[in-house]
């Protein structure tokens, strides 16, 4: 809190000004400046934005006892934050985004719609895109196409746990998807040798 002080000072007429006595007469204004900042201090938390966090998974071979054999598996590689009051399909969104970026060399995943069925409850379709300048595989270098993220036995697996398993958030204890339909360039994705994302992919 600030405060102005404006002081008034007066020769004190019962007193000889040779004395150099004077008469002060202060009157004080109280300024309170910050009473805006404190408002707008207040707006700030009002708007602070409320995230939460959801986990985003990879591949990782992992040595299991029982069967004496090693075996890829979920492994929580990384968590992002995101506004807690947002859609699921936005939520989605943010987390197909980071996946592109991040792990798919910026192909794009586009979350198309969410509907709700009878039997599988609320499904989400996701959509993998390849890039305008796909022609068909080995058109473009390496891992500049989701075909090439599809080939081999890690590449197809680590695949499937990444969308799998980042989507569907086995973790999160919010509302969210019970399952999801991934298309390839539009279309329903078909048993592969390595991937496993047809039908409705669920946990």
């Amino acid at each position: 809190m600030n405060f102005r002080l404006k002081i008034n000072i007066t020769p004190d007429k019962k007193t000889p000004m040779n004395k150099k006595v004077l008469k002060v007469s202060i009157t004080a204004a109280i300024i309170i400046t910050t009473f805006s900042s404190c408002k707008e201090r207040e707006k700030d938390v009002e708007t602070e934005v409320e995230r939460e966090s959801f986990a985003i998974y990879v591949g990782k071979d992992t040595f299991i006892a029982e069967r004496n054999t090693y075996e890829m598996i979920p492994h929580k590689d990384r968590e992002i934050v995101i506004d807690k009051n947002k859609t699921i399909k936005e939520k989605i969104s943010s987390i197909a985004d980071t996946l592109s970026e991040s792990y798919f060399n910026n192909l794009k995943i586009d979350v198309s719609e969410i509907y709700s069925t009878g039997s599988s409850g609320k499904i989400a379709n996701i959509n993998l895109v390849e890039s305008p300048d796909f022609e068909g595989p080995g058109s473009l270098s390496p891992y500049r196409s989701w075909y090439d993220f599809f080939q081999g036995s890690y590449g197809g697996q680590n695949t499937t746990i990444v969308l799998k398993e980042s989507i569907l958030q086995r973790d999160y204890k919010g509302q969210w998807i019970d399952g999801v339909v991934f298309f390839y360039q539009g279309d329903s994705i078909r048993e592969m040798d390595h991937v496993r994302l047809e039908g409705v992919v669920t946990l």
